[in-house]
């Protein structure tokens, strides 16, 4: 199983900064620490300086696990500052033990040794007894943070990671045990509260006030769904400019029939700029992923017969994955566009979290116009035609319907022009069978977990739709596959044979 950890911080301005997250997934028994303890060498190296080299490394020779890694900003600065988040994808399988405890640990910046991490390795279950998925999200508080006791609190800057210190490992030794932190200086005595760094101010930094959050850790499950998207009109038909595509709870709704077009959907439908429409997704607190897929061809537009594929990493029990919506410009036009109207019109999760995706294809008949600039299809009103610079054209006024389709030939229209080699002789979207672009949400088999034993392989995998087959070979690169089994699960046990081999799940 695939699962996504993000770190967001939840300080507040000028608060602390968070240096980059290690995080370990376990059998219950790793122990980065002990309340009251002596710390440990490689805590020492985390608390004091930020590196989580020394504490993964002695992770990974504890036999406790195998998988963790290091989320670091994914701002200017490696460590979180406030307002700042980042996340990592984990393949997990969910039978094996040593999946079900998640262990985290990092220095509070700026500090002598100060750090968050859970005490009890247990404090975190990932997967019940059965394998079943539990995640969910914690909040670390500023009353959660802890002193290593490894160095003293003098908050001097020369002393202090991330504020002045020159070298790792400077400072007092201090030799006592870990324990709850007792907060910074007061501001005024020239401590942290009063220290600055790289442009970032501490006044915020007392962790110790009511109510105080440091970070927030989440764990999701994540299954990989896939777009892809094709320009399957005639060769001397339509382009169509980068597709938006965007995943929301439903709720998303770029334009409507009949009612005038919004500033983003305008820039979108007379420029094939999805920027505006972009910020817009962000800003509405519908869902959260979403990108801007262009061709892989010699032009951002998609020519016929032009595909290009995009997997995104999405929670499949979030609100905010279960429906579709997509949006590009139909290309050459004045303001010519394809897209949905109606939010909830492409489902890709039901109720229950399962994948229902599938495949569908925009027909010339469904090509929208956005009624905010005259069809007049001069080439110097029409981008990817003429036009020189974005919005020109006479403005329209109008709202969105149905597109009436370009000049007939011979009128001096986009079907007599040609841009960059291409001519659109064929560009009738009133044909009844004029297809525009095909676009397809798909879940293939992704292995998650491997184990061997007695003769036998345990395979198990997400995604896809039964029944599935096993196939195997000696060899990565020589040989055919052969059909070990088939089964409608996600886990199969085929028999092992041989010093050497491969598995691979293969869909319908």
């Amino acid at each position: 199983m695939d699962l996504m950890v993000t770190v967001e911080s939840l300080a507040p301005a000028n608060g602390t900064l968070v240096a980059p997250v290690w995080i370990g997934f376990h059998d219950g028994t790793f122990d980065g620490f002990d309340a009251g303890g002596m710390a440990s060498a490689a805590l020492e190296s985390l608390a004091e300086d930020g590196d989580a080299a020394p504490l993964d490394a002695a992770f990974q020779g504890s036999g406790s696990g195998q998988v963790s890694g290091v989320i670091a900003s994914e701002g200017a600065l490696p460590p979180f500052a406030p307002g700042s988040h980042a996340s990592m994808r984990f393949r997990l399988d969910s039978a094996l033990p040593t999946s079900r405890y998640l262990s985290y640990a990092a220095m509070v910046v700026p500090s002598n040794d100060a750090f968050i991490g859970n005490d009890d390795p247990r404090a975190i279950p990932v997967f019940d007894e059965a394998g079943r998925f539990v995640g969910g999200s914690l909040v670390v508080a500023g009353t959660e943070v802890w002193d290593a006791g490894t160095e003293v609190n003098d908050e001097l800057p020369m002393n202090t990671a991330f504020l002045g210190q020159a070298a790792a490992n400077t400072g007092s030794t201090e030799g006592s045990g870990v324990g709850v932190h007792p907060g910074f200086h007061p501001a005024g005595s020239g401590g942290i509260l009063d220290g600055s760094f790289n442009g970032f101010s501490f006044s915020g930094a007392d962790f110790k006030q009511p109510g105080y959050q440091v970070v927030r850790i989440t764990i999701t499950r994540v299954m990989p769904v896939t777009v892809t998207i094709e320009n399957v009109g005639p060769t001397h038909g339509t382009l169509f400019s980068p597709v938006w595509v965007g995943f929301h709870d439903g709720a998303f709704d770029a334009f409507d029939q009949g009612a005038a077009a919004g500033s983003a959907l305008e820039r979108l439908a007379e420029d094939g700029n999805a920027t505006l429409l972009s910020d817009a997704f962000q800003a509405g607190g519908h869902g959260s992923v979403e990108a801007t897929l262009q061709s892989g061809g010699e032009i951002p537009p998609f020519a016929s017969g032009e595909r290009m594929s995009h997997t995104f990493w999405l929670d499949p029990d979030k609100s905010g994955s279960r429906y579709f919506s997509y949006a590009a410009m139909v290309v050459p036009s004045n303001d010519a566009f394809m897209g949905n109207d109606d939010p909830m019109r492409h489902p890709v999760f039901d109720a229950e979290g399962h994948f229902v995706g599938g495949s569908f294809t925009v027909m010339g008949g469904q090509v929208w116009d956005a009624g905010t600039e005259v069809n007049d299809e001069l080439p110097m009103n029409t981008a990817f035609l003429g036009q020189a610079t974005p919005n020109t054209g006479a403005n329209e006024g109008g709202v969105v319907m149905p597109h009436p389709g370009f000049k007939a030939p011979g009128m001096g229209g986009i079907r007599d022009g040609s841009f960059n080699g291409f001519t659109f002789a064929d560009a009738d979207l009133k044909d009844p069978g004029y297809r525009v672009a095909r676009i397809t949400l798909s879940v293939g088999p992704v292995i998650t977990g491997l184990q061997l034993g007695q003769g036998m392989a345990r395979i198990t995998w997400v995604g896809g739709e039964g029944p599935f087959t096993i196939q195997t070979r000696p060899s990565l690169v020589t040989g055919a596959w052969q059909d070990v089994l088939t089964t409608t699960e996600h886990l199969a046990e085929p028999p092992v044979e041989g010093a050497l081999g491969f598995f691979r799940v293969v869909g319908p």
